[in-house]
């Protein structure tokens, strides 16, 4: 069999997954793959070691920024999946993985040749949202969920990291096609270093860290108001650190809040891609990991920083997201992501190291598996 990874973003965690399936597919001779990338993937690709393996080739495309000049999901999808199409055609493919599924609905089970199968991630599970939807919302949902469930092409829906969820939607939509996958953890083989001194903690400051890439929806903004709403004693003895590219949209109005903080803050940004072995030596040295998330209805790859290093989180009390801090004891939890409770649960907040099973539970090694059992 033929079978394709095709991806058109490389932002956030998917260089990452493209990492993950590539390994994954060298382990799997007997098929032949195609993965087909966008064309700065060559300027990336130097992140991660990628063994030689005859089975697997590369196709480098266009970047597909036009996609951002559309209007409407549904006018994005029938585009991607045309673009998809060429592919699939061009290489004769049999199997499709997507690491973002739902981009491509629903158009992707009216355009795609007779006989291709897709696979899929989902991560936001609409359940979480569903008391809080608007009724437009819910409908669009249940639209969505209906066209995945009765599209012939449509073969595996991976549930990214929540289980239940995928048992629950087999039997609401009356299909087997929700599978669970593990939200993986890529484990470094490098020893984390203590920078508390190089950043100028005292033996009794607090430092608290926010990562990733830093936008509205992670609370990166309700941080910075959270930090102007402590008390002066509480401020004094805190050091924040932002690590991550501050995303547009956001910029303008970050750092007028960053330089419109009390003199006595301490915050530190790294306005940067910041590579794996920096954020391993902030986590560990850190007491807290900051991720006070509004979008809560996904799983965050943080959680699986927070059980490796053995550093707690402060973060939501609701969705998946809040779920998975409860039931696996991976920190503080806020009841809601406002700046005030913020600030609140950060002056409550007690140096502590946690001990959680989760982290045996996210490996790459489950990742792979659950794909390529299924793919």
């Amino acid at each position: 069999m033929i079978k394709m990874l095709f991806e058109t973003n490389l932002k956030g965690h998917r260089m990452e997954y493209i990492h993950h399936i590539y390994m994954g597919m060298v382990e799997h001779p007997e098929d032949d793959y195609v993965i087909v990338v966008p064309g700065d993937f060559q300027q990336k690709r130097n992140l991660y070691n990628w063994p030689s393996a005859n089975h697997i080739r590369f196709i480098y495309m266009p970047n597909l920024s036009k996609y951002k000049e559309e209007t409407g999901a549904f006018r994005q999808s029938i585009r991607r999946v045309r673009y998809l199409r060429k592919y699939v055609k061009q290489e004769k493919v049999d199997a499709v993985f997507l690491n973002v599924l739902m981009a491509y609905i629903p158009a992707i089970g009216l355009l795609l040749p007779h006989g291709v199968s897709v696979s899929g991630i989902i991560y936001k599970i609409y359940l979480y949202r569903w008391k809080a939807s608007s009724w437009k919302m819910r409908v669009q949902d249940v639209i969505k969920y209906l066209a995945l469930r009765y599209s012939p092409c449509v073969k595996n829906i991976f549930i990214l990291n929540d289980s239940p969820s995928a048992v629950y939607l087999n039997k609401l939509y009356r299909t087997d096609k929700f599978k669970f996958i593990t939200d993986p953890y890529n484990a470094l083989d490098y020893t984390p270093r203590s920078v508390r001194a190089e950043l100028g903690l005292n033996n009794d400051d607090m430092l608290f860290l926010h990562f990733g890439g830093l936008n509205r929806r992670k609370g990166t903004l309700d941080i910075l108001e959270a930090i102007a709403l402590l008390p002066e004693e509480k401020r004094r003895k805190s050091v924040f650190v932002f690590a991550g590219k501050v995303y547009e949209p956001i910029k303008e109005e970050f750092y007028s809040l960053l330089h419109n903080l009390p003199s006595d803050s301490r915050a530190i940004v790294y306005d940067r891609f910041c590579p794996n072995e920096q954020l391993a030596d902030l986590c560990s040295s850190s007491d807290y990991i900051l991720m006070p998330y509004r979008s809560t209805s996904q799983s965050s790859g943080l959680l699986g920083y927070a059980a490796h290093f053995g550093t707690p989180v402060i973060g939501p009390n609701e969705g998946l997201i809040g779920k998975l801090i409860r039931k696996n004891h991976l920190g503080l939890q806020i009841m809601s992501n406002t700046p005030q409770n913020i600030a609140d649960a950060i002056c409550d907040a007690k140096p502590y190291s946690l001990q959680s099973d989760y982290k045996n539970q996210i490996s790459i090694a489950r990742f792979q598996r659950e794909i390529f059992e299924h793919f």
